[in-house]
């Protein structure tokens, strides 16, 4: 657990906000899957915006719901990688 002060990182959990990191990590992910799932669960009822460096379970649009600058994020994206160049699996999901 540790303490973040805002920041204005347009995807990052403490966009606007001061926020508490609440790690869970293990080694062998497959057998801790439902653990994680009902972790992430609770911490997105409580207003918690997942890291982009961890697992992410996020659909396009609740991505969306969750970062107000979403869109913008994907204009820079779009025309600095016009070509998708630097596009992995998970932005390809997240933002086509």
């Amino acid at each position: 657990m540790r303490f973040v002060a805002a920041d204005e990182v347009m995807l990052s959990p403490a966009y606007g906000r001061d926020v508490c990191y609440v790690g869970a990590y293990t080694f062998g992910e497959e057998f801790a899957r439902p653990f994680f799932d009902r972790f992430e669960h609770q911490m997105k009822k409580l207003g918690g915006r997942p890291h982009w460096g961890e697992r992410l379970t996020s659909s396009r649009e609740e991505a969306r719901q969750l970062h107000r600058l979403y869109d913008l994020f994907d204009e820079v994206r779009r025309e600095f990688d016009p070509k998708s160049t630097f596009v992995n699996d998970l932005i390809r999901d997240l933002m086509g």
